[in-house]
């Protein structure tokens, strides 16, 4: 027998806002598929998106953190 979730049910397991779900399936970053208008997720659905993983920062953000790390040594009033 076949197990198959729904949103509430996958945005629980991953901690997340449906909303999340939905545009993550929209922009094909997460596996599912459609019944009628409903967004299912089978077995192997979940197993892809555990795999994925949390992904590493994109560039622009080890920029932005780079810059506020020089930031933060910068003195702020001149002694």
């Amino acid at each position: 027998m076949n197990t198959y979730y729904t949103v509430p049910e996958v945005a629980q397991m991953f901690r997340v806002c449906e909303e999340t779900v939905r545009r993550r399936v929209r922009t094909n970053k997460w596996p599912a598929w459609r019944d009628g208008t409903q967004i299912r997720f089978g077995a192997e659905d979940i197993e892809a998106i555990r795999r994925q993983g949390a992904k590493a920062p994109t560039p622009a953000k080890e920029e932005r953190r780079a810059r506020n790390r020089q930031l933060r040594n910068i003195p702020v009033f001149a002694q």
